[in-house]
């Protein structure tokens, strides 16, 4: 008989993840003088990530930092309260939010280097979109040699995207990465890619849609719907997970909830 489970809310379970807090000792008593890298932590086992804080962003990229980052109100759901990042005054005065001076993750960090997801793999999908009518023959199809191979440059009039160049993150006046280092810094670094991130959504994004940060891996940001996110942050969480022990969702890009 195959058993069935009663409960409302379905339970997730977790084998107990191998313990590296030997190797994560010594990496600390290398580095007197500095934390350790986001990258030095996660090749040691270890996925730094702040819940009480950076987890409770909700992050638009579609505009200014000003009006386009919120805090979602401590304990509340996904859809629940939430309140300005940035705080405008008469004065023109701004005020930020309480988490900002928060540490970006925990363990702290001392550097991160930042990609986004969906450009990184842009230039190898935009090849793959022209490869049914790729013609090395073809007057509409460029190539040039590259890394010793033929690769693909102009194709039906467009040319191919550019590698996209990750963002180096260093600790400023403090000893470590503040929230508000990494959310004033990637803001603009992500609306600079605007023309890019539109041409990789257009096609399949619901008219009206808003496009948002899933933070969940800070050095890989993906870049999803707002309905997707919500979707989400309504999983249940994963019981008996050691608080540095952060599960990510796969990395999926612009997902439809229906």
């Amino acid at each position: 008989m195959v058993p069935t489970n009663t409960s409302s809310t379905p339970t997730l379970s977790y084998r107990p993840a191998p313990d590296f807090t030997g190797g994560l000792r010594r990496l600390y008593s290398k580095m007197s003088t500095r934390l350790p890298s986001y990258e030095e932590l996660r090749r040691n086992h270890v996925f730094p990530f702040n819940r009480r804080a950076t987890g409770r962003l909700l992050w638009y990229v579609e505009g200014p930092l000003q009006e386009n980052v919120f805090v979602r109100v401590e304990d509340s759901g996904p859809t629940g309260p939430r309140e300005p990042y940035a705080q405008q005054f008469i004065t023109n005065d701004t005020q930020w939010h309480g988490i900002s001076k928060e540490p970006l993750t925990e363990p702290s960090i001392s550097s991160i280097t930042v990609r986004i997801y969906a450009l990184d793999l842009y230039p190898d999908d935009w090849e793959d979109s022209h490869h049914r009518h790729m013609d090395c023959d073809s007057a509409m199809s460029v190539y040039e040699k590259r890394g010793g191979k033929k690769t693909l440059i102009e194709c039906c009039g467009e040319y191919r995207p550019a590698d996209h160049v990750p963002l180096l993150i260093k600790a400023s006046s403090q000893p470590f990465i503040p929230v508000h280092d990494y959310v004033t810094t990637v803001h603009p670094w992500i609306l600079s890619f605007q023309d890019e991130i539109l041409a990789v959504t257009g096609e399949d994004r619901d008219a009206g849609s808003k496009l948002v940060l899933n933070c969940g891996a800070l050095d890989s940001l993906m870049i999803t719907t707002e309905d997707y996110l919500n979707f989400l942050r309504n999983l249940p969480e994963v019981s008996g997970a050691p608080d540095s022990w952060f599960i990510a969702p796969l990395p999926e890009f612009n997902h439809r909830v229906e």
